[in-house]
Formats: C-alpha cells, structure tokens, sequence
C-alpha cells in the first residue's frame, strides 16, 4: 500500500513511514534521501528570513546555528 519507504542519510539506508494522506497533483511520499544537517541553512535564511551576506556570517559567528566558532 506504500505505507513505507527506503530512505538515506550520513547515517545509512533506512526505512521511513510516508504520510497517510493522499494529494492530487503532487507527491507525498518520502523521497530517496534525507538533507544533511545545515543543509539548507543558507537558503532557508536567504530566501524565507531575508537574512543574508554579513547578517549570515554575524550570526554563525555568534552561534545561532549551532557551537560558537572560535
């Protein structure tokens, strides 16, 4: 019934639950692999938040995302 799926991240191959719904017109289903933490740190800040360039480094400096860089 594709109530699961095979999905991949740094850690391996495991096996994922797809969402119970069904959509017309798009997929729902779990797709083959899982986005690396920070992956899409920068594009998220970028393109939803507005924050980049300089603002981006300030806050990486001062640990917003994460240990502060020493």
């Amino acid at each position: 019934r594709g109530a699961f799926a095979r999905i991949t991240d740094g850690g391996g191959e495991f096996i994922g639950v797809n969402p119970p719904w069904k959509m017309t017109g798009t997929r729902t289903d779990l797709r083959g692999a899982v986005p690396g933490l920070g992956e899409h740190t920068r594009a998220v800040l970028a393109d939803v938040l507005d924050i980049t360039g300089d603002e981006q480094q300030r806050l990486t400096a001062a640990g917003a995302f994460g240990g502060k860089k020493q």
